[in-house]
This record gives structure tokens, C-alpha cells and sequence, in this order.
């Protein structure tokens, strides 16, 4: 009752926006035209995007793409900010944390893999400046690790990062999962301080899998692609657990190859799902997985925080899945390569 009461209007809100999104039969649509420009113009019909796109009528390139979509969702953000109540405010002041790594990254990948910003920082900055340290035109401005670190000076990101600037084998892969790990503990221990019992309870069932699958594939990925040894995989990994106990998930880490890995995350609480997703793959289980946790809790707390968690979450993947979109599109992908890219 006390949900219903807080949430009704957030509720309404959120659910008259879901409707707005881009729906698959659409996704379809653009999957068959033949340009990028033609993309363009079949969204300004819809109003996430019209304004945004309203000058664009040429073939932009991917990180001009980019930076408009990530501006819908700046917007919606900002319109549920000021829709909400205290409550939610205190959910959205730590869930803001996330857009500020998202720059971060996007600067780090521009800086290891030495090319020139494909698009100008500034352009958020108004965004930004309301209630971030970050000053990301000068972020977007540096010119090597260092001076990117130097530029984070007094945000509560510097300390994060400025621990791995004299590690001399350091890569993107270091950086990203510092920021990652920083973010999760950082969120968990914040919403557990300052949200009400039954919210908090409602999101820990949510992100509490979540952070548990994430673990999951960064430890894949370690395994796989970087030959990590147990006590380095460790150091990455967020220290929760929610489904998986301490005694399997230890095996997990130090399994000796990524084969006996996931035979035991199979034999994990997860494995109950494996004739609803595909359990092929850690990295395909994490994301139907992800989806599937948020599709639920959707509908099992429907007046709650989720709703607006659904809603940021339903939003970042539809521009997630534009931007792939309008790559293949690009480059002339078939409309069935299209679609499983997309997927």
C-alpha cells in the first residue's frame, strides 16, 4: 500500500514513456533501409529523437550518432528528475554516477587507442554541470592517461584511477573494470544507507543479480582473454554475493580453465533458467539474464524505484541498439546480419 501510494504518478509516468519507446516491428523497418539518412528521417517522427535530429539530414558519422543518442537519454533523465519526488531524487543521484563513467570511458578508449575525439565533450557539459565535479570539455581535451587522470583531480574518481597510472601493464580492460568495481560497491553501499527498507530490498533483489552475473563475465573475460591468476581476479571483482555461495563461487574463480568454469556456473542458481535463455555462452547468459531480471522485477514490483530503473534501463538499450543500427546500416549489412546484430 505504502508503494502505491509513493509511486502511482511515477508509475503512470514511467509506463507513459515506456510506450514511447522504439518497438521491435520498427527496429525491423530501419533494419531494411538503404542508408544512414534515411534512418535519420524515419526517427524525427518520433519525439525522443525529432529534436534532436530535426537538423540532421546527412550521413553522420558514428560518434556524432552517438552523442545525439546519448543526449535522449540525458533528457529523460532529466525529465524524470524533475518529475520526482525525494524519494526517487536520492535513487537518481546515485544512479547519475553511472553517465559520468560512461564519459570516462569513452575518453579512455579515445586515449589507448590514439585517436581523436569523435565528437566534442562540450556538448554535455550542460548536462553535467548541474550536479557533476567532472568538467568533461577538459576531460575531452587531454592528451594522454596522465593528463586525463590530472584532470579528474578533486572528483571522486581521481583516487580510483590514479592508483593503476604507474601500474606499467595497465590497459583499457584495468581502467574500465576499476571504474566498474568503484561504481558497484560504491552504489550498493549507498542505496543500502539511504533508501527505505522495502525499496531497498526490491533493488538488492535486482542489482544484487546483476552485479553477481556481471562478476560472472568479468571473470570469463579475465580467464579468456587475459590469462588472470585467481589473486588478480579477485582484486576486479565486485566482494557480493547474492545467489551464488561463497564456496562455489570461489571454485568458479579458480577454475583452471573457462570450460570448468562454466560447467560450474551451471551447476549455479542460474542454471534453472537454461531452457528460457541461452546458456551457451557466460556473456550471452549475462545479457538475456540481465534482461529477464529486469523484465521481472517489472512486473512483480510494479510500483516501486524499478519502475524508473526499467525505464532508464529499456532507454540506454534501445540507443545502445540504434547506434549498432545504423553502423550496419553503414556498411550494408543484410537485414538478417542486421537484426542479430541488433538483437
Amino acid at each position: 500500500m505504502q508503494g502505491l501510494f509513493s509511486y502511482s504518478a511515477v508509475t503512470t509516468k514511467m509506463r507513459a514513456m515506456e510506450g514511447k519507446l522504439l518497438k521491435p516491428y520498427e527496429f525491423d523497418e530501419m533494419a531494411a533501409l538503404g542508408s544512414v539518412t534515411e534512418v535519420v528521417e524515419y526517427l524525427k517522427r518520433y519525439p525522443s529523437y525529432q529534436k534532436l535530429l530535426s537538423r540532421e539530414n546527412f550521413d553522420i558519422h558514428r560518434g556524432k550518432v552517438e552523442a545525439l543518442f546519448q543526449r535522449a537519454i540525458y533528457a529523460d533523465f532529466t525529465k524524470i528528475y524533475a518529475f520526482s519526488g525525494l524519494e526517487q531524487r536520492s535513487f537518481l543521484d546515485i544512479y547519475y554516477i553511472r553517465y559520468e563513467i560512461a564519459v570516462l570511458k569513452n575518453c579512455l578508449r579515445m586515449l589507448f587507442n590514439q585517436y581523436e575525439a569523435a565528437f566534442d565533450l562540450a556538448e554535455f557539459q550542460a548536462f553535467f554541470e548541474k550536479r557533476s565535479e567532472l568538467d568533461v570539455s577538459k576531460l575531452g581535451d587531454s592528451k594522454s592517461i596522465p593528463e586525463f587522470i590530472e584532470n579528474l583531480q578533486g572528483s571522486i574518481f581521481y583516487p580510483v584511477l590514479k592508483r593503476l597510472e604507474n601500474a606499467p601493464d595497465a590497459t583499457l580492460f584495468d581502467y574500465e573494470n576499476a571504474l566498474n568495481l568503484f561504481y558497484m560497491k560504491r552504489m550498493w553501499k549507498a542505496y543500502e544507507k539511504v533508501m527505505k527498507k522495502r525499496d531497498w530490498q526490491i533493488i538488492s533483489e535486482v542489482y544484487g543479480s546483476e552485479i553477481e552475473l556481471l562478476n560472472l563475465q568479468w571473470i570469463y573475460r579475465a580467464k579468456k582473454y587475459y590469462h588472470m591468476t585467481p589473486a588478480d581476479i579477485y582484486a576486479f571483482i565486485v566482494p557480493i554475493h547474492y545467489k551464488i555461495h561463497k564456496e562455489l563461487f570461489k571454485k568458479i574463480v579458480e577454475a583452471e580453465t573457462t570450460e570448468e568454469m562454466e560447467e560450474l556456473v551451471r551447476s549455479s542458481y542460474y542454471a534453472r533458467f537454461r531452457e528460457e535463455i541461452d546458456t551457451s555462452s557466460i556473456e550471452i547468459m549475462y545479457k538475456e539474464l540481465v534482461d529477464k531480471i529486469h523484465n521481472t522485477s517489472g512486473r512483480k514490483y510494479p510500483y516501486s524505484i524499478i519502475s524508473i530503473e526499467n525505464y532508464l534501463y529499456k532507454k540506454t538499450k534501445e540507443v545502445d541498439r540504434l547506434t549498432t543500427l545504423i553502423e550496419c546500416v553503414r556498411y550494408g549489412l543484410s537485414i538478417e546480419e542486421t537484426k542479430k546484430y541488433i538483437a
